[in-house]
């Protein structure tokens, strides 16, 4: 009993400095790591819903996409194709009304922690396919398609004329825009992302602004279009960031 009292002693007692470092590094090495696994990223992604019944179809759905926040390593977050990120329901039973997203819903996200979602439900409306005509001014219930995302698209800063801003800078500088329509829409639409772009102030004007994004494109009208964010802040460059 001596000898264990005597070891602990000289553990506690012998060499501080090198103890204190250890301590340290242990510290240090445990920050490092955490901080390492703990980064995050954010993805608008679509929202595709699936009746339960094949005999049922999708009329309304709101929001048509939300907002991920994921959390993993800097070089797993890197590594992640955000277009293969969605949300897919499957209706069980209840066809109708707000639906929880949960993470069993969440596709392409293996090996992530899912910090938050935003919104975390969906409202559904579903109509049988067999229903008969809308009536007059009304407008009949349509499938809706897995909609299309073109994901981290930069934002144009234009001035009045039409030319380049390069006195200016946005936050963020890419935006994620999501299409959805019916089933022909993804063949209906160009696979080159549309022409992003925000109008600059002018020269006297205040800094920093909001500014609503624009999109170059002509979309057809049966389709609904969201971009994430709606709107990007723009800021004056200080001399010298040019």
């Amino acid at each position: 009993m001596s000898r264990l009292k005597l070891w602990l002693k000289n553990m506690m007692v012998l060499n501080p400095g090198l103890k204190l470092l250890a301590l340290m590094m242990a510290v240090f090495t445990f920050h490092a790591i955490r901080g390492e696994t703990n980064d995050e990223a954010v993805h608008f992604v679509p929202v595709e819903v699936r009746p339960a019944d094949p005999n049922r179809l999708v009329v309304d759905q709101h929001p048509l996409s939300v907002s991920l926040t994921l959390r993993g390593s800097r070089d797993d977050l890197k590594k992640m194709d955000a277009q293969e990120i969605k949300v897919v329901l499957k209706l069980r039973g209840r066809e109708d009304g707000p639906v929880p997203i949960r993470r069993r819903d969440i596709r392409g996200i293996a090996g992530m922690r899912l910090a938050k979602i935003e919104p975390d439900r969906v409202t559904v409306a579903t109509a049988a396919a067999q229903d008969k005509p809308a009536a007059k001014g009304e407008s009949a219930p349509r499938e809706r398609a897995e909609a299309v995302a073109w994901r981290q698209t930069p934002v144009a800063i234009l001035g009045p004329d039409g030319s380049p801003d390069d006195d200016s800078h946005a936050d963020p500088d890419m935006v994620d825009i999501v299409v959805t329509g019916p089933p022909d829409t993804r063949e209906s639409l160009s696979p080159e992302p549309p022409f992003v772009y925000v109008y600059a102030l002018e020269p006297d004007e205040p800094y920093p602004v909001r500014r609503k994004i624009r999109l170059r494109r002509d979309f057809p009208p049966e389709v609904d279009v969201a971009v994430h964010p709606p709107s990007v802040t723009l800021f004056r460059h200080e001399e010298g960031e040019r």
